[in-house]
């Protein structure tokens, strides 16, 4: 089927993350465009987009007037590409990777004109699975339209300033453009199945500029909350009922198209040529990992193999709490730490030392913790010390260490903590 993607590639981060899911997109069949002012074209030429890949965009449908910057805006995008005369549409950010042979749209037409999906987050999207469903449902990345529906979609918000803000990497707008297709063209929400994210941090701290959206939709009366940030929780409430309500179609959409191509080449862990070494020397510890069955075998191996950008604690920390349902924190620090040490084993990254170097916090990180009253909440942060001191710093104190032994009570704690001292003892060398 004739299915234009707009995105907009950002030069200046993950750009090859970028550029694979866009190689990806045409490769299936579909026409992907990536709007860009001028400035970003010779970057995007030299990382390998052909110059038809690539539209360009006016400083005037940018966001320049808004922040300062030049992202460009959606609704220009979404008239530009009307133009270019295609049978449906697909909206989504560039980092969305689909995981499927065939252009969807034969697929999804035959249900309704328009869909609006969530994205199905992975520590890699490359070792995904088709069991693998971990949806993040607060935010929206995959909007597809026929044409017809998106030319009355964008007569309508054309009708709405708060519109003219709505931007790519701007927190609201998707909220804002499924609120029009909600409340005007009854279209659902859906988790998307066929579409992979990897997981990061939120890229923004703030979501004021949903403040502007917030009052537009404040205006159809159908929301309890008046505040934006009571609204956008609510909103994102809405989104996990209709998922829930949709289960139906996502799975049927989900059975009819998933496809993951790179997944099928890495059937097990010992086929991984990155990780083939650490995993066949600790296999055990990978073993361990998989205690009442909190990360399956290849969602771990998907943790280690990964690059990030960031190996720090918070991040990993970050990662496995989207992926871990389990209240049992002291596991998963444990599983974490784990994971991390492996990784270093991997990268012969094997340097640990005892002694703290001056200007150190750590006796005001003991002091603090010293102060707190719950026993719970103590064990927690020195649990969180003694892991970003030896993950993030290489240091390991040894009185700290004992101490988290004491406060391991069950048999899996024991044994995943077994499993770090051994590691410890074995592969690394200290100063």
């Amino acid at each position: 089927m004739n299915t234009a993607i707009i995105t907009t590639i950002n030069p200046h981060s993950k750009i090859e993350l970028q550029k694979n899911c866009f190689e990806k997109w045409k490769e299936i069949g579909y026409i992907p465009y990536s709007y860009n002012v001028d400035a970003e074209k010779e970057m995007l030429l030299s990382a390998g987009l052909d110059h038809s890949d690539i539209i360009n965009v006016k400083d005037e449908d940018t966001s320049i007037e808004l922040n300062g910057k030049k992202i460009p805006r959606i609704l220009p995008l979404l008239k530009d590409a009307l133009n270019r005369g295609h049978s449906y549409y697909l909206l989504t950010n560039s980092d969305i990777y689909p995981a499927h042979n065939n252009v969807a749209s034969n697929a999804f037409s035959s249900i309704a004109a328009s869909f609006i999906f969530t994205r199905k987050e992975c520590f890699n999207i490359y070792s995904d699975k088709f069991h693998h469903d971990n949806y993040y449902r607060g935010g929206l990345d995959v909007f597809w339209f026929s044409r017809e529906e998106l030319l009355s979609v964008v007569n309508k918000l054309s009708c709405y300033e708060a519109s003219e803000r709505m931007t790519f990497g701007v927190p609201g707008w998707d909220f804002f453009l499924a609120h029009i297709l909600c409340t005007y063209f009854n279209t659902p929400i859906l988790d998307g199945g066929i579409f992979l994210h990897p997981t990061h941090e939120t890229t923004y701290s703030s979501i004021s500029e949903f403040e502007c959206f917030a009052q537009e939709m404040q205006k159809s009366k159908k929301y309890e909350n008046r505040d934006h940030i009571s609204l956008a929780a609510e909103f994102a409430n809405l989104i996990e009922d209709k998922c829930e309500n949709s289960k139906e179609y996502s799975n049927l959409i989900k059975v009819m198209l998933y496809k993951n191509d790179h997944s099928e080449c890495v059937n097990s862990v010992f086929e991984n040529c990155r990780v083939k070494d650490v995993a066949g020397k600790y296999s055990y510890h990978l073993d361990s990992l998989q205690i009442k069955s909190m990360l399956c075998l290849d969602t771990i191996v998907s943790i280690i193999d990964a690059d990030f950008n960031s190996n720090k604690w918070h991040s990993l920390n970050f990662l496995i709490d989207k992926y871990n349902t389990n209240n049992c924190y002291k596991i998963k620090y444990l599983q974490i730490m784990l994971l991390e040490l492996l990784r270093k084993v991997r990268d012969d990254n094997n340097k640990l030392t005892t002694i703290y170097p001056k200007g150190n916090k750590h006796n005001l990180s003991m002091r603090n913790i010293s102060a707190i009253k719950s026993a719970d909440e103590k064990e927690r942060n020195v649990f969180n010390l003694v892991a970003s001191e030896l993950l993030d710093y290489g240091i390991i104190n040894k009185n700290l260490l004992k101490y988290l032994g004491s406060c391991l009570k069950n048999r899996d704690e024991q044994k995943l903590f077994h499993r770090i001292v051994l590691i410890l003892k074995k592969e690394f060398i200290y100063a």
